[in-house]
């Protein structure tokens, strides 16, 4: 199952009350100017209670959506984007439409005012207006208009406003006054009497708005328009271009525009990018390596993401990882090598020669001791005794009697024949030799002083190492033998268990579950 990774989020809110540095959050709230909705956040500065101090917005749908459309195509609810030329197709401000060579108005018989600051002038520097008569641009066209309706009307007197002052507009006499316009380019800034031949015209004061192009590819454009629609000023609005990135140690910063993120496993931990989509996977365990496992059930427990290994059942006992039981209950047999307990019985699995020993001495040496507490019974058909002397009373049995050092009684023990059962005295090692198994009904075996259990334990104690995550804790006194997981650490292998919130454990399988940011 692929792991996943949320962000934090919300449908309901825009800016989250929280944010932490490093952290992102999105809001999939539907985005106004003012709602804070369609963004992604980004916690920066100082944390206070968890608390970055600064939520930067650094994209979003809401931002998106409005550079969707062909350069240079004016698109509603949607920013200009210029084309290659730095043009847009048109602009439309408020009543006002420019498109192409045309300044037109949209309202129903709207006219259309040039209408200075203060001493500020109207210019049309590239153009003179030079001829009423036979007009030959619009400007002239316009003015001609009003001369032929005036005349027309037979309005004699009726006069032409011109402006020397903006506070004090002069007129010029259609009817008696002769008058042309040339010369420079602008509104009339001198003053104008009867006598005067021309009009001179001046440049209109500019605006506040440069030449030139805005936005980038770091940059959205502004423009500042005012009460009469005009372009007063332009300029742009930065938009953020580094991603800051935090992890549990370290921090970095990743240009939106020229970079790329980067997901480096770390051994056993895998990551693939394909198609937009980040899988992190994680080698399997083996003896070896680290990585994730499947418990068997057959020998471990999973309940709530918590694992445990299963009580292993000797006979009618059952034994608990860890813990230490003398008595086992409940068994039919046992078998080591070719010696088998069976009940009361101590057998040999050697079908060949059906050899038994009892070597209390070790690697066949004459040595030791075997004591049998209580009656000895030895069933067969035929007893033989390979000694010189046999002495024979209510309390032993006595062999090699006249044996004066251990090599005279070399060989000296019992022999059974048929059954190929000997227990002889070795004189080189001053050893008893078994060549069958013992079968003790009661008491303890010693070996070494030892009884059987202790010597068991001690050598159990040698035998077995401590491991990595397993701990070994031998109690000579109690007789136990502790085995013991260590906790895992981020630094050391260990026992866990796994947390339900980030992992999933299905038939002992164990995946992690996701990386979720929660909602706010």
């Amino acid at each position: 199952m692929a792991s996943i990774i949320r962000l934090k989020r919300s449908a309901t809110s825009g800016n989250p009350a929280t944010l932490a540095a490093g952290e992102l959050a999105y809001s999939s709230l539907a985005g106004t100017i003012s709602n804070g909705g369609d963004r992604l956040y980004i916690g920066t500065g100082t944390e206070t209670n968890g608390d970055a101090a600064n939520h930067e917005v650094v994209g979003g749908k809401y931002f998106t959506t409005k550079l969707d459309h062909a350069l240079g195509t004016l698109t509603a609810n949607s920013a200009l984007l210029v084309d290659a030329n730095k043009k847009v197709n048109e602009l439309l401000v408020d009543n006002i439409t420019i498109d192409g060579n045309t300044i037109s108005s949209t309202n129903t018989n709207g006219n259309i005012v040039l209408d200075p600051n203060g001493t500020g002038v109207i210019s049309a520097s590239s153009s003179k207006i030079t001829d009423l008569v036979n007009p030959t641009d619009d400007s002239d066209a316009a003015n001609k208009y009003y001369v032929d309706t005036q005349i027309a009307a037979g309005n004699a007197g009726a006069t032409l406003t011109y402006v020397t002052d903006l506070s004090n507009p002069g007129t010029l006499s259609l009817a008696s006054e002769s008058f042309q316009f040339e010369g420079g380019t602008g509104i009339v800034t001198s003053s104008r009497t009867s006598s005067d031949s021309d009009v001179v015209i001046h440049t209109l004061a500019n605006t506040s708005v440069s030449a030139g192009s805005y936005g980038s590819t770091t940059q959205i454009p502004t423009f500042t328009v005012d009460a009469q629609g005009r372009l007063t000023a332009a300029g742009v609005s930065n938009v953020a271009t580094n991603l800051s990135l935090a992890g549990d140690t370290g921090t970095d910063t990743v240009s939106l525009l020229d970079s790329d993120i980067t997901f480096v496993g770390t051994n056993p931990v895998q990551t693939v990018v394909t198609n937009n989509t980040v899988t992190i996977g994680v080698d399997d365990a083996t003896i070896s390596s680290k990585g994730i496992a499947q418990f068997n059930g057959t020998d471990f427990s999973v309940a709530s993401g918590v694992v445990t290994v299963k009580p292993t059942t000797l006979g009618t006992t059952s034994i608990n990882p860890g813990e230490t039981d003398s008595d086992i209950l409940g068994l039919g047999q046992i078998t080591v090598g070719d010696f088998r307990i069976d009940n009361r019985t101590l057998a040999t699995t050697d079908s060949d020669n059906g050899l038994m020993f009892i070597d209390p001495g070790g690697n066949n040496a004459v040595l030791g001791r075997v004591i049998i507490r209580g009656d000895l019974q030895v069933d067969g058909t035929q007893t033989t005794i390979n000694s010189t002397s046999l002495s024979v009373d209510d309390l032993n049995i006595v062999l090699a009697d006249g044996a004066t050092v251990a090599a005279d009684a070399n060989g000296a023990g019992l022999t059974i024949a048929g059954a190929g059962a000997t227990l002889t005295y070795n004189a080189s090692g001053d050893r008893f030799d078994f060549n069958k198994s013992v079968n003790a009904s009661s008491g303890n075996f010693q070996i070494g002083g030892k009884v059987l259990d202790e010597y068991i334990d001690d050598q159990v104690d040698s035998l077995l190492t401590a491991g990595t995550g397993i701990g070994l804790t031998y109690d000579d006194g109690a007789g136990t033998l502790t085995v013991a997981g260590t906790d895992a650490t981020t630094s050391a292998k260990g026992i866990a268990s796994f947390a339900t919130a980030n992992f999933n454990v299905a038939s002992g399988a164990v995946t992690i579950k996701e990386v979720n940011g929660g909602v706010y």
